[in-house]
Order: structure tokens, then C-alpha cells, then sequence
């Protein structure tokens, strides 16, 4: 199966937004975490290893490349709002900093940096994997939590849940906005488009009190 025929597939009714464990949220972090079994592992692992192959290959040969994605977003009643390409060029804004899918004009929440090794959400977990450490799947970092979580299907995903506590006389921490990345690994042949985030879904809860969240997807589309 060709690359555009695997991508075809993200349009298909693939849509699975692993809302359960935001209700675990709470237990994970005040139990500190739990450390990734192997399954888990295996999954970590082989996304680390893509993220680092497409860094080191997007920056010797992609940079001011395009890179256009199919765009939605989603209201607080899950109402389609919004659907559009967005059209990017993949930059380098400083030396030795992060890379980016720069769009001119386009005003809307999206995933702008290139989610890599050593930048992004995983930048911590590689670091722990490339040494041979499980890490636990609860991290803390400026007063918020983060909860992961890696599951192996048509594509090796993983779902990043963040929060805090939201009220001062409660110290219970909720969470506040999620992030699920669909990555092409060695599981598909994906070629000079390894560690590709083919598809990301970020939600943002609507209000602090509610259960409604807003979210966006974004699809990549293949050349």
C-alpha cells in the first residue's frame, strides 16, 4: 500500500478521539504515574525513531518545502465550523531551533511545530528511550501535568492529556486540553515521509466547569 492509499484511509471514518481516559486523569497524576509497559515501549520507541529519522531528513532536504494539510474545526456542541486546506512551507526560524509549518495568514490553533526527537511533545520520552529508561507516563512541568499514552493500530499513536487544578479550593487537576498525533512508523512504508504526523486532534475544554470541549483536525495530504 502506497503512501496516498495509507493517508486515503484518515478520511475514512477514522475517527477516534480516546476521550475515556480523561476520566483517569485525575488517579493517574495523584498516583505519580505508572511506567510504560512493553507494549507501550515498543510503540515509544518506534515513534522516536521516525521523529529522529525526519528531523535529521527534513532538515537536510525539506526545509522551505510545502506541506498542506486538510483542516477542520469543531465547536463546543461538535459542530463543523470550519473546513479548509491549509497550505504551510516547513521553516527554520532560528538557528538550531525547532522546525515549523508556517502559514501565512491562517489565524486558526494548528499544529505549527514539527513534532521531532528533540522538539515537541516527545522530546522528553525519546531522551529517556535513546537511554534505556522507561519512562512513567504522568510528567509534571510548570505547575501542569502531563498524562501520555501510545496505542499501536493503523497507525502507532500517542495522546497527550494535560492539566491543573482549576479551582483553589480543590487541588484535584483536570484536564484541560488534549493532543493525539498519528504517526507514520517502520509499521508502514512510508519513505522519505517516516515520521510523519499524518494526522494531529488537538481539544481545548470550553469553559473551566464544563464538559464540552472544542477541537481541530488536521490531515496531512500527501504529494
Amino acid at each position: 500500500m502506497g503512501l496516498a492509499s495509507i493517508l486515503m484511509l484518515v478520511g475514512c471514518g477514522y475517527d477516534q478521539t480516546y476521550k475515556e481516559g480523561d476520566t483517569n486523569f485525575s488517579s493517574a497524576v495523584t498516583s505519580g504515574g505508572e511506567p510504560l509497559d512493553d507494549t507501550e515501549m515498543a510503540v515509544a520507541l518506534r515513534i522516536c525513531y521516525a521523529f529522529r529519522s525526519k528531523r535529521t531528513l527534513f532538515l537536510a532536504q525539506k526545509v522551505e518545502s510545502n506541506f498542506n494539510f486538510t483542516y477542520r474545526a469543531y465547536d463546543c456542541d461538535g459542530n463543523l465550523s470550519v473546513e479548509q486546506q491549509l497550505l504551510s512551507t516547513l521553516k527554520q526560524l532560528l538557528p538550531g531551533g525547532p522546525l515549523s509549518y508556517e502559514s501565512t495568514g491562517f489565524t486558526l490553533p494548528y499544529m505549527r511545530e514539527v513534532e521531532t526527537d528533540i522538539s515537541g511533545h516527545m522530546e522528553s520520552f525519546c531522551g529517556e528511550v535513546f537511554k534505556g529508561n522507561t519512562p512513567l507516563d504522568v510528567i509534571e512541568e510548570n505547575n501542569e501535568y502531563f498524562e501520555y499514552e501510545f496505542l499501536s493500530g493503523l497507525y502507532d499513536t500517542f495522546i497527550v492529556r494535560i492539566g491543573s487544578s482549576q479551582n483553589v479550593n480543590d487541588p484535584t487537576p483536570i484536564v484541560t486540553r488534549v493532543h493525539q498525533y498519528e504517526v507514520l512508523t517502520n509499521s508502514q512504508p512510508s519513505g522519505d515521509y517516516t515520521g510523519m504526523v499524518v494526522r494531529t486532534s488537538g481539544r481545548t475544554r470550553c469553559e473551566a466547569t464544563d464538559s464540552k470541549f472544542k477541537r481541530y483536525e488536521q490531515s496531512f495530504i500527501a504529494p
